[in-house]
């Protein structure tokens, strides 16, 4: 069944279809849902491009595309998007066996002027960490007592803290409520405790950190996915000539830094701008 599954995929008898979905429900499910990192590329598209996609994109709804994994795959069709908002583009040229969404990322960058800018969008999980990683010894240790419900937001040790760090802990607490919250077998609802919401509603709102740390590279930043390998050496009985390719993806021989995972992509369209979107997933 899975050989079967892969070949179609190969030979294109799957239908590939179009779906809009608003922006932040895909947000949900990628960020805080799956707890995947999401790197956007703001495009820079006059209303008139944007005008011009949305229509396109209503004759396409209800056709379809055959599908290849390799060759005709969503990254290449989200090009063939933008080329339609700006005739001047020629993204597709620049692919000839595989279109990889990192490799379609790298394109999309290099042309003068077409992303707007670059936001990093950490997953929720890496919200509570980022946090953690700003705490002391001490409070990381009355925030893993209080996750693990040893004590409570009355306790001494929680309110005798600064009003700063109540809120930082309070905040990190919410977010692995809210990452636990999405992992049961549920309908996805956060539960967060009353009194934690009451609680973090009598503090000051806390400033927005600029320097979140980040959690994942971005995957312009990634290596390349083809890449071909020649060599040559002696055994204890002969030479011998080694020749391989890796057509895609991430092995072990790469550099960790900038490893990038299997990616899928999806389109952000508003009458305020286009964004393409890329998610990490293990």
């Amino acid at each position: 069944m899975l050989f079967l599954y892969a070949l179609k995929g190969l030979i294109g008898s799957f239908q590939g279809r179009f779906a809009i979905f608003p922006y932040y429900t895909k947000v949900q499910e990628y960020n805080n849902w799956e707890s995947r990192d999401l790197w956007e590329y703001e495009l820079q598209f006059n209303e008139n491009q944007l005008q011009m996609l949305l229509l396109h994109l209503w004759e396409l709804g209800g056709t379809y595309f055959d599908y290849y994994y390799f060759q005709e795959n969503c990254s290449y069709h989200v090009l063939s998007l933008l080329e339609i908002a700006n005739p001047d583009l020629f993204l597709k040229d620049s692919f000839f066996f595989s279109v990889i969404p990192t490799d379609t990322v790298k394109v999309v960058l290099a042309q003068e002027g077409l992303v707007k800018q670059v936001v990093y969008r950490p997953a929720v999980l890496n919200l509570m960490n980022d946090k953690r990683l700003r705490m002391t010894s001490d409070e990381r240790k009355l925030f893993e007592a209080l996750i693990k419900g040893n004590i409570t937001i009355e306790n001494p040790s929680f309110t005798e803290l600064p009003v700063r760090s109540q809120a930082n802990l309070l905040n990190a607490y919410m977010d692995y409520r809210q990452y636990y919250s999405m992992q049961e077998d549920s309908n996805h609802e956060i539960k967060i405790p009353r009194a934690v919401l009451l609680a973090r509603s009598r503090l000051p709102p806390t400033e927005d950190n600029d320097q979140t740390i980040r959690f994942s590279s971005p995957p312009h930043q990634g290596h390349g996915t083809d890449r071909f390998r020649l060599g040559w050496g002696h055994n204890d009985r002969e030479p011998f000539v080694e020749f391989a390719y890796r057509p895609a993806y991430h092995d072990f021989m790469a550099k960790m830094w900038v490893m990038i995972k299997i990616l899928k992509s999806f389109l952000w369209i508003s009458r305020f701008g286009t964004t393409l979107s890329q998610n990490a997933s293990d």
